[in-house]
């Protein structure tokens, strides 16, 4: 993956992060990100709770827009276990105005409904003894996140899913063994929509690994499957998509029998294409490519660490093979970004050609560490193309990791996650 592409290149463009590097990385690590539908918002979420939203500026460049605390950490007794506040998705919904948004957020187990945006302020005066009216002495303009509603108690498992509509006004979260169908107005009740819950616990076979709605059709949903599987269900047929429409499991390309075999073909992230034509799931290993109208192979297998499947056993050791990496995908379609290990990520090009890994982890600077002194908001324009990166899994670092990733829906910037950083970046074809 090191030779030179004539198809795929990228510059960067700016670091969104702490002061330095030596800072306590825990608190601070990127649990989650997305753009709005705009890309003028970009949401970082964290381990701690928090969620930190940015705003592309007149130049291009992104600034501290809003910081709030989504969820916090919580115990619950009946389990006896914690609750993460880790903010481990983020959703926007359309904008109800050009100064506010809406987002979802969940940890574990909650999920909130907020309005970020900027209000304005009035502070009068008034002349004792006079009849006339107060006067506006003063206007300031401040931004505020506004709680909505709290969607609680509807999952007994921890939500690996959660997804917009596109009538915007209901959405779907899942856990393990049950998608659930809520209404943004009521917190009180959702409805049940799939429901993989055996009778017998020791049937169980397979568990949810994420659900999403269809991009326009807002009665097709699609759920993958620690199997490898991904079904669409179609809400018209029936209430409770027990029987699914379609199934999408690719025989021919099924990794060989081993101990590994069950763990490296578990679906990680799943997402329909901006056209809602095709279906793109990636595993440990694999990034797959489904077409809606064929079911029985997907249209392309792009390998995204094949050139660790020799080293299975010591990742296995080190619970590496357990990550779950995102991926995004360009809004022309023709492009695929996904992490990897030492804070690296790789570019696909759908069409065919040779994908290419870029180090997002330590960028070189022309002179000096700038890295190390950047703040949250800082920036620096693109100065070259980057460099293809090599992927040693010998000398690689499996503790840094590029988990998380998102792609602007207007333009050619998308974001990678690297510890407690992000990192933007733009693609750039050389055709």
């Amino acid at each position: 993956m090191s030779a030179a592409s004539a198809d795929v290149s990228c510059a960067f463009s700016q670091l969104l992060g702490p002061n330095s590097v030596d800072c306590n990385v825990e608190l601070e690590t990127v649990s989650s990100l997305e753009f709005d539908r705009s890309g003028e918002f970009l949401a970082v979420g964290d381990v701690n709770g928090g969620i930190t939203v940015f705003r592309r500026q007149v130049s291009g460049l992104f600034s501290r827009f809003h910081e709030f605390q989504s969820h916090s950490m919580e115990f619950d007794y009946l389990k006896s276990v914690e609750i993460e506040a880790r903010v481990s998705k983020i959703r926007w919904l359309t904008p109800g105005s050009a100064t506010q948004r809406r987002l979802l957020s969940c940890n574990d187990k909650t999920i909130k409904l907020w309005r970020v945006g900027e209000r304005c302020q009035r502070e009068y005066t008034h002349v004792p003894g006079s009849s006339l009216l107060p006067k506006i002495h003063r206007r300031t303009t401040n931004t505020v996140a506004r709680p909505l509603r709290t969607f609680a108690n509807g999952h007994a498992y921890q939500i690996n899913g959660l997804s917009m509509n596109s009538d915007q006004e209901t959405f779907i979260s899942s856990d393990d063994l049950r998608i659930n169908l809520w209404h943004t107005n009521n917190k009180n009740e959702a409805f049940l929509v799939v429901d993989l819950k055996p009778a017998n616990m020791e049937e169980l076979s397979e568990v949810i690994t994420g659900a999403e709605f269809h991009p326009y059709n807002c009665n097709l949903l699609m759920y993958s499957s620690s199997k490898g599987l991904v079904r669409v269900g179609d809400l018209r047929e029936q209430a409770l998509c027990d029987r699914y429409a379609k199934v999408y499991e690719d025989i021919e390309g099924s990794e060989p029998r081993s101990f590994f075999s069950e763990l490296i073909s578990s679906v990680s992230d799943a997402r329909f294409s901006r056209c809602g034509r095709y279906v793109i799931t990636r595993d440990y290993l694999t990034l797959r490519i489904w077409d809606l109208a064929m079911e029985k192979r997907p249209v392309a297998r792009i390998p995204f660490h094949d050139y660790l499947r020799s080293h299975l056993s010591h990742l296995y050791e080190t619970d590496c093979i357990f990550d779950k990496f995102d991926f995004a995908v360009s809004p022309d379609s023709k492009f695929i970004v996904g992490g990897t290990y030492h804070g690296a990520f790789t570019l696909v090009p759908v069409a065919g050609g040779q994908p290419l890994s870029f180090e997002a982890g330590k960028p070189k600077p022309s002179s000096g560490g700038f890295f190390g002194s950047l703040s949250w908001g800082r920036s620096k324009k693109p100065s070259a193309i980057m460099k293809p990166f090599h992927f040693d899994p010998v000398t690689a670092d499996f503790t840094n990791k590029a988990l998380r990733c998102a792609w602007s829906p207007n333009d050619s910037t998308f974001a990678v996650a690297s510890s407690n950083r992000v990192l933007l970046y733009s693609q750039q074809s050389s055709n």
